[in-house]
């Protein structure tokens, strides 16, 4: 059994992954590890509300990117302020430009390829977290540095609502669709569509729908 510093507690795992696979594998992997214990998992955002939310959260929490009721980045700002804050760490099955900017926008511990890791490193992961430090796949950090070293990446230069409407234009929704959607009024939409074309140097809704599509970033 592999074990952490004795000074440091054991540390609780929540898992956020709709194939019970994964699950299974990862109860494993953490039960043999010292210091760490399987707190439960679940199959997606909704049903993680009881025990992320909770008065006493898990320490550790590792979630999918891509769940069947949305994506994992979105339970980060539904975090009340009042609770203390887990260790976040998405887990993909691959490292898309998509998920690694989100992951870059968010205060998260770690990025794990879900394909590319090895046993030992899924236990070297979850080691580095228990014990305070940050875990991110090679891969993953790879990516993470290129968009950090591009002063003009979309990361840098859109508002997170800006980026949670990219999908939606690149579907090539209206603004009243987006509005109803994202409770907002339609000439609210039309002044963040303008706003995005302008910083991405777009001239139509056919542009940005090109480019969104380009990028990975439909739904």
């Amino acid at each position: 059994m592999e074990t952490i510093a004795p000074s440091v507690r054991s540390q609780s795992v929540f898992v956020v992954e709709d194939q019970p696979l994964v699950w299974e594998f990862l109860r494993i992997v953490i039960e043999t590890l010292d210091g760490l214990h399987w707190r439960g998992a679940c199959a997606n955002l909704s049903q993680s509300q009881a025990s992320v939310f909770s008065s006493d959260p898990p320490d550790i929490v590792l979630v999918d990117i891509v769940l069947k009721d949305g994506f994992g980045w979105q339970i980060l700002p539904k975090l009340p302020k009042h609770i203390g804050r887990p260790k976040f760490v998405f887990i993909s099955g691959s490292c898309d430009e998509r998920s690694l900017a989100y992951c870059c926008r968010a205060d998260v511990w770690g990025f794990i390829d879900k394909t590319a890791c090895t046993l030992t490193d899924w236990r070297h992961a979850l080691l580095d977290l228990a014990a305070g430090r940050r875990y991110f796949s090679t891969a993953a950090q790879q990516g993470i540095d290129r968009i950090r070293s591009d002063s003009s990446h979309w990361t840098k230069c859109l508002t997170d609502r800006e980026c949670e409407m990219l999908p939606l234009f690149g579907q090539g929704w209206d603004n009243i669709e987006i509005g109803e959607n994202l409770r907002i009024s339609p000439g609210t939409v039309h002044s963040h569509r303008r706003n995005i074309l302008r910083k991405l140097d777009l001239h139509s809704s056919a542009q940005l729908m090109n480019w969104v599509s380009r990028k990975g970033l439909l739904n």
